[in-house]
């Protein structure tokens, strides 16, 4: 403990023995304190670091997956409208006037007695 003033005078009793004593004993309790969270913190942050690490990771991974999924969704939406389409057709291939509609249009195949013209479409 510092004087600042030289002529103050310390009085010696059981009073500032018993002060002088309390301020020491937690002088003391301080230091351990410091050293214990000197010791402690670091063990404390190693496993909140990890466990922020590793929840990242988990969360790209939970996106990526997530995109992967709408992805394969997408795929399935156009497979399933692929199918319906191709179902249709077969329906209507299985449709004798279908494919004779198709076949004079295509291949201008005639009925007997039909005269088969071919017009200009007007381009505009």
């Amino acid at each position: 403990m510092k004087e600042t003033n030289q002529k103050v005078t310390k009085l010696s009793n059981e009073y500032t023995k018993q002060s002088d004593q309390n301020k020491k004993i937690k002088h003391l309790e301080q230091q351990v304190v410091r050293r214990r969270m000197k010791v402690f913190v670091p063990l404390l942050a190693l496993p909140i670091i990890f466990i922020s690490f590793t929840a990242f990771a988990q969360h790209q991974q939970n996106q990526e997956l997530a995109d992967e999924l709408a992805s394969t969704e997408q795929t399935l939406e156009d497979a399933t409208a692929k199918e319906e389409q191709l179902l249709k057709q077969i329906e209507r291939l299985n449709d004798d006037n279908y494919i004779a509609r198709m076949a004079r249009s295509e291949f201008y195949l005639s009925e007997e007695g039909e005269i088969i013209f071919n017009l200009l479409e007007d381009e505009e």
